[in-house]
């Protein structure tokens, strides 16, 4: 176990991470499971199981996690990681994928290992190619904190045309997008427009999005809007759809848009 107090790897979540308060990170621990004790680093593969008690939040990061376990670790303000290790990360929702994905992005640049820089996710996108969630985060956090924004947006404007169908990490995409645009005096034109037509899909009347936005924390992080998207798929437990997984679909899909219909009135993305 690893107590987190300011040195790396939280400096880079820091860095990564400027839409909110980062919480109380003097408190954060990053625990992986594989690397315990002898016998788990000799495993196949990796599993927390619930039992015990966790009284701080903790970054899990493991190859597989039970129900119960990673309620608990939520329960504490925590976040479960999963390693692509085994067959069982393909399983995962996007959002369980992308949350693990942007955990490992942080750890490599923590480690110093060179990761692309604007001019290569322009020419990715530019052959048509969406960035990963991660990336495109890290596409904003470049053009927030250097001289590039023209680039950034040039990047995160490529992506948006490459984009046929808008889900949940998409949104959040788009938001950030059009509020970096918005703060650099560019065009937030063409992530508004998709985004609006994402919102559409919900049949809410403002009065209820703003007592939905009313629940929200003042101040979210990317990570913590995340966690709440994962906390809708997780509600639509995958056992009780079983024979009707469409039906699950709709309904995480209707909770998401929602959600972050509520978001934006509270988040500001950049």
């Amino acid at each position: 176990m690893k107590k987190v107090t300011g040195e790396p790897p939280i400096e880079a979540y820091e860095e990564l991470d400027h839409t909110g308060s980062s919480g109380s990170i003097d408190e954060i621990y990053i625990v992986d499971i594989a690397a315990l004790d002898e016998d788990a680093k000799e495993a196949d593969v990796s599993k927390l199981l619930g039992g015990g008690e966790i009284r701080h939040p903790v970054i899990i990061r493991t190859d597989q996690c039970s129900r119960s376990a990673k309620q608990s670790v939520k329960s504490k303000g925590g976040t479960v990681s999963y390693t692509t290790n085994g067959d069982g990360f393909k399983n995962k929702s996007r959002i369980e994928k992308a949350i693990s994905r942007w955990d490992l992005k942080l750890e490599i640049i923590n480690n110093s290992v060179e990761v692309n820089n604007l001019e290569e996710y322009l020419e990715q996108t530019e052959s048509g190619e969406p960035l990963r969630f991660e990336d495109f985060n890290e596409v904003v956090e470049v053009g927030l904190s250097t001289e590039d924004h023209e680039l950034a947006y040039e990047v995160m404007e490529m992506h948006a045309s490459n984009v046929s169908q808008v889900d949940g990490l998409e949104a959040i995409n788009l938001m950030r997008a059009r509020d970096f645009a918005r703060e650099f005096g560019l065009d937030p034109s063409p992530f508004k427009e998709k985004i609006e037509t994402y919102f559409e899909q919900a049949d809410m009347p403002d009065s209820f999005k703003q007592h939905m936005a009313e629940d929200l924390p003042s101040e979210m992080s990317v990570m913590d809007v995340l966690t709440g998207l994962d906390e809708i798929h997780d509600f639509y437990d995958f056992d009780a759809y079983e024979d009707n997984p469409e039906l699950r679909s709709e309904r995480v899909r209707d909770d998401e848009v929602e959600y972050l219909m509520a978001v934006d009135e509270v988040v500001n993305w950049v």
